[in-house]
């Protein structure tokens, strides 16, 4: 699996290779590599899809919106393929530059660091055992642990006395310090009166009826290294059989053990009948890279398309805000006498004299549906077509007037039209009445904030004066 980045690098140059020739019009090979994808799978219900929601948001005929539909799949496609081969690529890269080889010289922590863990790997033939190797720090020579073990004696010194002032008085517990000061040496105790004196410093005294004086040793020890001091105070009264892999790893510890001394550790080639090396770990960084690749691209789509259909939502509330508008000029002009056409025509002169405002795009459908006519299809088709592009059920219904009453004059029109132009201006309240009662939602928790500010200026000074 981790060569899923090579996998679908030479995956996307073998399809570059095979779509250059029938799509070499793209200026990107990502986007050549798309058009040859979709042409083969022909995603038709996906296609529409992104039309019914580009038409939404433009102007657009059959023809044109198929194309533009077939131009934002292959883009939004093409986007996510360079999603996906730079995550190949990144994941390819990690691959190769993490390869280690069979035999590593890895840094050992230093005296007092924690130790780290190394995962190694046995390989005989074909078979491959994981193993873990812990490294730990490197260890005190013999002229460093005296050194540092007179430290630590000169440190306990100073405080084993706890919080007694004499050594020759002793009434409280004392303070026998289990490390050194840099936490490398361990000290251990003993006490010649353990009744009297725990070897964890806690002093009984009740019995007491005189002095005594109580010796106690602390062993301070590294490894195979120990010193003994010696403190008088004076108390006041007052294994199961292994696998191959296994014995490996113990010889592999074993050698780890034997030199701590040094700062480098050098894995060793061979253990038993195994080569060692270090795991690679590059091998699952790279499926990683790979995979999140292929998340991201996928995820992309999902965004791209989705954000269509949210601009096909806001562009339902321009229209719907605009219909109550329509129906009213609409219904004015063929009050006056004109017919039905010229009425259109005129709204939409009107419109584009006014720089297009927040009707524009109603206006911009409405003339497309009077070039169709003056292209020869009827206004019967023009008008119900209108209705279907704009896709909302107030319009629908409205051409659907207008389509059945062509034939029969303005009259019976024009009160079909003043009846939806009421039930317009009652929905249009409705709608403004809906979205002052969300904003009032919106609101409500600023409110809250500010009021527990308020409350809390007015309460603070009681409590204070409490």
């Amino acid at each position: 699996m981790e060569y899923i980045g090579i996998v679908i690098i030479l995956l996307f140059l073998m399809l570059f290779v095979i779509s250059r020739k029938n799509y070499s019009k793209y200026k990107n090979i990502f986007s050549c590599v798309a058009a040859f994808i979709l042409a083969k799978l022909r995603p038709e219900r996906l296609r529409k899809m992104i039309g019914v929601r580009l038409r939404r948001t433009h102007v657009m005929g059959a023809e044109e919106e198929r194309e533009r539909s077939m131009e934002e799949l292959t883009k939004t496609l093409s986007l996510a393929l360079m999603i996906v081969v730079i995550a190949g690529a990144i994941s390819s890269l990690v691959l190769f530059t993490g390869r280690k080889r069979t035999s590593e010289v890895l840094e050992r922590p230093d005296v007092g660091e924690n130790e780290k863990t190394v995962e190694i790997e046995l390989i005989k033939e074909k078979e491959i055992h994981a193993g873990k190797l812990s490294l730990a720090a490197r260890e005190y020579s013999e002229e460093e642990f005296e050194k540092m073990a007179d430290m630590a004696g000169s440190y306990i010194k100073t405080v084993y006395l706890g919080d007694n002032t004499d050594k020759d008085n002793i009434r409280n517990d004392l303070y026998l310090p289990e490390r050194d000061e840099t936490g490398t040496l361990e000290i251990s105790w003993k006490s010649e009166e353990p009744a009297l004196v725990s070897r964890y410093g806690i002093v009984d005294t009740a019995n007491l009826s005189e002095e005594v004086e109580v010796t106690l040793t602390a062993e301070i020890s590294y490894g195979d290294f120990v010193r003994n001091i010696e403190l008088p105070v004076k108390l006041v009264p007052g294994v199961e059989d292994m696998e191959p892999a296994d014995i490996a790893m113990d010889e592999i510890k074993e050698k780890e053990e034997g030199s701590r001394e040094i700062s480098e550790f050098r894995v060793p080639e061979t253990a038993g009948d195994f080569t060692v090396r270090l795991k690679d770990k590059s091998k699952d960084r790279a499926f990683l890279v790979a995979c999140m690749g292929l998340i991201i691209g996928t995820f992309f789509i999902y965004y791209r398309v989705n954000k269509l259909g949210e601009a096909g939502k806001k562009r339902d509330m321009f229209l719907m805000d605009s219909y109550y508008s329509f129906i009213n000029k609409l219904t004015l002009r063929l009050s006056s006498g004109m017919n039905l056409r010229s009425a259109l025509a005129i709204m939409v002169e009107d419109e584009r004299r006014s720089g297009y405002g927040k009707d524009g795009l109603l206006y911009d459908e409405v003339a497309v549906a009077l070039n169709d006519i003056a292209n020869g299809i009827s206004e019967e088709d023009a008008y119900t077509s209108l209705g279907k592009r704009i896709g909302i059920p107030e319009y629908i219904r409205t051409m659907s007037l207008i389509e059945q009453n062509l034939h029969h004059g303005n009259k019976d029109l024009i009160k079909l039209l003043e009846e939806e132009e009421r039930k317009a201006k009652f929905h249009n309240k409705e709608r403004i009445r809906k979205r002052g009662e969300e904003a009032s939602e919106k609101l409500l928790f600023p409110m809250l904030i500010l009021l527990m500010v308020v409350i809390g200026i007015v309460v603070y000074p009681a409590f204070i004066s409490m």
